[in-house]
């Protein structure tokens, strides 16, 4: 989690690709389901990020994450 974006490395074949920035006015949505963290932007139908939540450090950065997003 960055100060204006949400920053993930994709995985790839041989390992994790290069770093992609999604900015937080792009989030449409976040969600845990069936053991995944899913986060979904504006404009597409898909998630954007698929992790598992056995991840390291995961639930700090989920903390942070809806901390961030809660309604004022």
């Amino acid at each position: 989690i960055l100060q204006d974006a949400v920053e993930h490395r994709p995985a790839g074949l041989l390992g994790r690709q290069a770093p992609v920035r999604y900015p937080f006015e792009q989030v449409r949505a976040f969600e845990l389901r069936d053991g995944f963290f899913e986060l979904r932007i504006k404009g597409r139908t898909t998630p954007v990020i698929s992790e598992p939540v056995s991840a390291p450090n995961f639930f700090p950065g989920y903390v942070v994450l809806q901390r961030l997003f809660a309604a004022p």
